[in-house]
Order: structure tokens, then C-alpha cells, then sequence
């Protein structure tokens, strides 16, 4: 309910940011309400830290051992790559992990395999029923991590799709009530079917064999040097919103 009646303030917040006087009339409300929320946030903000310093690496291990020993290709990516190449483990602001396979290499299986090995599907985004994008999440001991399907079309040999909310919607749970989908993220840079082998923490992660390529087009040549106020944006011919496609975040 809490979550339900955020989303409603900040929606109708967002419509009334386009009037200049009403605005300016309920500016205090909106002090009094950015600065309760924010004390909300830093504490839930606190608690998926702690749990992740506690429980993160040894989940990630177990997903990787699970994945290995049933034969289901993966590399990591995103920043979970960009940990694995710069500091041999997670960089220190990050609170999840990311991970790509092959939509050709999907399958239901997959998540029954996980479900078995305690790994509970948290949240699904489909595009086109799953046949132009995936992306998944799974939870363990509250250690998050995202599955990026990779797919190909004509236009490109790799893609992956991540989501966004509209304006004025605070979570994807009411971006869908308001308008019925999401906003897909197209993210076109190359990922190779090939991978090798890592250093991660005490253990080994599975890595893209071009993963220089990926993190200098994903994060610009300096991505070896940590930037902890990075922000994805798009409008490129790399990440931009997919404007004829809808994002469908499905109820698990």
C-alpha cells in the first residue's frame, strides 16, 4: 500500500510540475515529502548493503557452480564484468549482479533448475512475448541478480533490453497501472558467444572473450577508473528507448 501510495504522489507531483503556479504553491508539501522519503529510502538502501556484503558472493559462487554444472552458457556483464575486469570482484557501489545468456539457449528449465537450487524468480520483463527481449531477476538470501537475454536481428548481432519506468511513476508495478507497459531500453553492443574464465573474489566467474570491447562502448576508455556517480543515458546508437516496442512486466 505504502509503495501504491508513493507512486500515486509522485505521478500527480509529475503532472503539476507542468503548471508553473500550482508549483509554486505546493513547493512545501513537496519539501516536507521529499525529505520523509528520503529518510525511507536510506534505510531500505542500508539493509540490501548490509545483506549483500553478507550473503552476495557466496550466492553468486553457487549460481555459477549451478549454471557450469548444467551445461547453460553465461558470461557475466554489465557492472558485474566491469568488477571482474577491474578489481576482481564486485565494485563497491554496486548492489546486485548481472549476467547475459543466449535467448536461443532459453528455456523454462532454466528457472526450474534455479527454483531447486533456491533461486526464486523475483520479477520477469518480456518484449513480444519473450520473442524480442528478456529480462529476468532472481532472489537468493536477499542477494539479487539479473539475467540480460541477449537475442540478434537483422540490424544487429547482439542486443540485450533493460526497462524503464514512464515520468512521474516511481516503480514498473505502477508504470504498468498507468499506462498498461513499461519503456524498453534497446542496448546494442557486441557480446561474444565465447568466454573464458575470470578471477572473482576466491572463485571464477565465466566472462565474455571481448570484454574490453564491451566495457570501452558500455562505459566509455576510462572505465577502468572507478566513477561511482555514473549514469547510463540514452539517445546513442548504443542504448536508446525502443520507441515501437512494449515492455510487459509479467506478475510472479
Amino acid at each position: 500500500m505504502k509503495t501504491s501510495i508513493n507512486s500515486t504522489i509522485l505521478f500527480i507531483g509529475h503532472k503539476i510540475g507542468k503548471v508553473k503556479w500550482l508549483k509554486n504553491i505546493l513547493r512545501p508539501f513537496k519539501t516536507f515529502y521529499d525529505k520523509k522519503f528520503a529518510i525511507d529510502t536510506k534505510s531500505i538502501s542500508h539493509h540490501r548493503n548490509k545483506s549483500f556484503i553478507d550473503n552476495g558472493l557466496r550466492v553468486f559462487k553457487q549460481l555459477d557452480e549451478v549454471l557450469l554444472a548444467n551445461n547453460i552458457r553465461y558470461s557475466v556483464t554489465y557492472g558485474t564484468l566491469l568488477g571482474a575486469i577491474r578489481e576482481n570482484g564486485p565494485i563497491k557501489h554496486d548492489l546486485d549482479f548481472d549476467i547475459c545468456i543466449w535467448a536461443e539457449d532459453y528455456s523454462d528449465d532454466i528457472t526450474r533448475l534455479l527454483e531447486l537450487n533456491g533461486f526464486k524468480l523475483k520479477r520477469r520483463f518480456i518484449v513480444d512475448n519473450g520473442l524480442s527481449g528478456r529480462e529476468e531477476t532472481y532472489t537468493k538470501d536477499s542477494v539479487d541478480i539479473d539475467f540480460f537475454y541477449v537475442f540478434s536481428d537483422e540490424k544487429y548481432p547482439s542486443y540485450s533490453c533493460c526497462f524503464k519506468c514512464h515520468d512521474g511513476c516511481d516503480s514498473f508495478e505502477y508504470s504498468m497501472k498507468m499506462y498498461g507497459y513499461v519503456l524498453v531500453r534497446r542496448l546494442q553492443i557486441p557480446i561474444s558467444k565465447n568466454v573464458i574464465r575470470l578471477p572473482f573474489a576466491d572463485f571464477e566467474v565465466n566472462a565474455m572473450d571481448n570484454a574490453v570491447e564491451f566495457l570501452q562502448i558500455c562505459y566509455g576508455k576510462d572505465y577502468m577508473i572507478p566513477d561511482s556517480n555514473y549514469r547510463p543515458s540514452d539517445g546513442d546508437n548504443v542504448r536508446f528507448i525502443w520507441q515501437d516496442k512494449k515492455g510487459i512486466l509479467q506478475k510472479i
